[in-house]
């Protein structure tokens, strides 16, 4: 119980033949379902029983290194892996597994921060071995100071001696209202792993110990281009990509299958850049959610990096064997009831089929919101730790029929019990926003904002200090598109309206119930209730001169505004276009023109939305249906004051503007209570005002 003082154990062992590794289920040495490592006989299992003094964690901390080493062999045939080539595992009681390294090399470690008392076993197993192979084996104990950092030190792993449990469960209650949550992250956030040794790589590999992947993993410096026939340039990146991930299939753990059954969604060289191919993993036909890889390779074929993960940690055939026992109409209803709703899955009517998504029935709602659109839904394996359960992506827009306040959210729901597994808000709120004036380069750049690029970032010497405000000059710009290596034109010839193949831009002005009509929620504009899109100005122009500092209510301004907002987002999605973002890789477009990717999906703009101020947001569902951008009017410089001039001059006071009434106006008179006795409150000033006891009623004002 000394710091710095250590206690060593050493043995021998023998590991036997063979190619197997390491795999558990939930961090759990199941002999059902673990494939490797697990105690067999004498010769490749050694077992220490630990006693830890009572109260030493108190005042302590306690490291623990369990290491094995072995002559080093030669390469296999593949020259993928040495022969032999051993893994170590750690295990508590002959049951939790508490970590493995099967770094590659003649030597593994696998390291643990204040073990509790117990009975532990070092497992060796080979990862692949064609004659038994003798170890040699030793465990270091090492007494730290309080206030030591545990580290793996020399060890290539480190993991706790405690982890989490294996039934599925999540670690707590879900927290109340609407945040994201995921239960795979919950399952794994308590369980860490090692880090194997990536040697020999271009640079250092990003590891997620909670999944015990791999997140980026740069080539080996020696990676070779492989071999493949004659193809075209898409099919050569794919088919080398495909080779790419067969020669990581060791550290990214990956099976044949899963590299075979992988969905190519966009495979392409970013102009005279690296080539990027992108896997989703799909199991039995269908999309496990939210697990892909990209492969990234140079201009030679040579790979060079692979970033993301796919769930590894299941048993095929068990998760074959497992049936979809809910039907997709529940899954929606689920995901609805989940938010606080009240829905029946009978009210549901299959209307629609598109690839994989099925499309409902907007449903008479009761409660405080309606659909926005039509739910959809599609059939996914949802990653848990483990196995790979039956689930259900659904998406669902609604508004709320108060303020036509628009909510988005993705879920996954369990086909099995229609337990929720995963949320996603799909609407990501700004808090800023700016309406558009092109730059005077050869590419039109839109400005910082309507007073150009000149005060970002800030000029001044000081934060605080107040800048004239200079409006940028405007620019009358011809052209089909900002460039797109397609050659897509914004809008077809002879268009009227600003509703292109990308965007669809309007002015959103009659978004709440205020306006004193009963209408249907919907969150894209129709001119019967007064919204708009711009007119023409001209033959194929929309010109509408205007200054920044414009009233934003008149009419002009209104569609300056929406003709600076398709503007802007049309010319970032032809320059996203050329960076990549493509239909293949999920960009909003009606027609992808035969390319690949969900189409029927421009992105639905509304500008001074009056659902809200002062702010913007952006919903985004996946490839195949519409996101939705409402742009909010900001208020901008107030210029006034308000003082009182008897009894005494107060000066200049600050005060606020509200958002209704008139935006210009001088006024002098007496002040009196904000009484008007009648209504909800009798102070809110809405009606008109009882005659103060001190002032002689004042003359009835005309109607505003």
């Amino acid at each position: 119980m000394t710091p710095g003082a250590s206690i060593v154990v050493e043995w021998t062992g023998t590991a036997l033949p063979g190619t197997s590794g390491i795999g558990t289920v939930g961090g759990i040495a199941d002999p059902a379902t673990a494939v490797a490592c697990l105690p067999v006989g004498a010769d490749d299992a050694h077992t220490i029983n630990l006693t830890v003094p009572e109260g030493l964690y108190d005042s302590l901390h306690v490291a623990a290194d369990f290491e094995i080493a072995w002559e080093g062999g030669e390469l296999d045939p593949s020259g993928t892996f040495t022969d032999p080539d051993l893994v170590l595992a750690v295990y508590r009681d002959t049951v939790t597994q508490l970590g493995y390294s099967d770094g590659g090399t003649p030597s593994e470690s696998v390291g643990l921060q204040d073990p509790a008392s117990g009975s532990y076993s070092a497992v060796v197993c080979p990862f692949f071995a064609t004659q038994p192979t003798a170890y040699r084996g030793k465990l270091t104990l090492t007494v730290l100071e309080p206030a030591a950092c545990i580290t793996a030190g020399s060890s290539k792993a480190l993991a706790h001696s405690t982890v989490g449990s294996s039934t599925g469960g999540l670690k707590a209650p879900e927290a109340p209202g609407l945040l994201n949550f995921d239960v795979y992250r919950n399952e794994t956030a308590a369980v860490a792993v090692p880090v194997p040794d990536f040697a020999g790589r271009h640079q250092r590999v990003l590891f997620d110990r909670s999944m015990g992947q791999p997140t980026f993993l740069w080539a080996r410096t020696d990676a070779p281009v492989a071999a493949v026939g004659a193809l075209t340039e898409r099919e050569l990146l794919i088919e080398r990509a495909r080779a790419h991930l067969r020669s990581e299939s060791r550290a990214l753990r990956l099976t044949p299958a899963m590299i075979n059954e992988a969905a190519v969604f966009n495979a392409q060289f970013n102009g005279s850049g690296p080539g990027i191919v992108r896997f989703r993993q799909r199991f039995d036909g269908r999309e496990v959610h939210h697990r892909s890889l990209n492969v990234l390779l140079d201009r030679s074929y040579r790979p060079v990096a692979v970033s993301g993960y796919f769930a590894t940690d299941y048993n095929p055939t068990e998760v074959a064997a497992r049936s979809f026992v809910r039907a997709p109409a529940q899954a929606i209803a689920d995901a609805w009831i989940s938010l606080g709703g009240v829905l029946d899955a009978a009210a549901l009517t299959l209307t629609e089929t598109r690839d994989e998504w099925q499309l409902y029935s907007k449903p008479a709602l009761t409660g405080s919101h309606e659909f926005e659109r039509a739910p959809r839904v599609k059939a996914v394996y949802y990653p848990r730790a483990g196995t790979l359960e039956p689930a259900y992506f659904v998406e669902l827009f609604a508004n709320a029929k108060a303020n036509r306040q628009l909510i988005a959210y993705a879920f996954v729901v369990s086909a099995v019990d229609g337990r929720i597994l995963h949320r996603n808000n799909l609407k990501a709120d700004a808090a800023y926003s700016y309406r558009v004036f092109a730059d005077a380069d050869a590419i039109n750049t839109p400005f910082d904002s309507p007073l150009g690029n000149g005060y970002t970032p800030f000029p001044g010497p000081d934060p605080k200090q107040t800048l004239p405000r200079v409006g940028g000059p405007t620019k009358l710009v011809t052209l089909e598109h900002a460039g797109i290596v397609t050659g897509d034109p914004w809008l077809k010839d002879g268009a009227t309206e600003t509703a292109g193949n990308n965007v669809d831009a309007c002015l959103d002005a009659v978004d709440a119930p205020s306006v004193g009509l009963s209408i249907r929620a919907i969150n894209t504009c129709d001119p019967e209730l007064g919204d708009m899109r711009p007119a023409p100005t001209g033959a194929n122009a929309f010109d509408y001169p205007i200054d920044p500092d414009e009233n934003p209510a008149n009419p002009n301004a209104q569609a300056a505004a929406i003709v600076n907002l398709f503007y802007t987002i049309n010319w970032l999605h032809d320059w996203w276009y050329n960076h990549g973002f493509d239909e293949a890789s999920g960009n909003a477009q009606m027609s992808n023109y035969g390319r690949g990717g969900k189409e029927g999906d421009p992105i639905m703009a509304q500008g001074q939305d009056a659902s809200g101020r002062n702010n913007a947001n952006m919903a985004t569902p996946s490839d195949g249906s519409s996101p939705t951008m409402q742009q909010y009017l900001f208020d901008g410089p107030v210029n006034g004051e308000v003082r009182t001039t008897a009894p005494i001059d107060s000066g200049p006071l600050k005060f606020a503007a509200a958002a209704f009434g008139p935006d210009s106006y001088e006024l002098t008179a007496p002040i009196v209570l904000a009484d008007d006795d009648m209504g909800d409150s009798p102070t809110d000033g809405c009606g008109a005002a009882a005659p103060d006891p001190g002032l002689p009623v004042p003359p009835p004002r005309p109607p505003a």
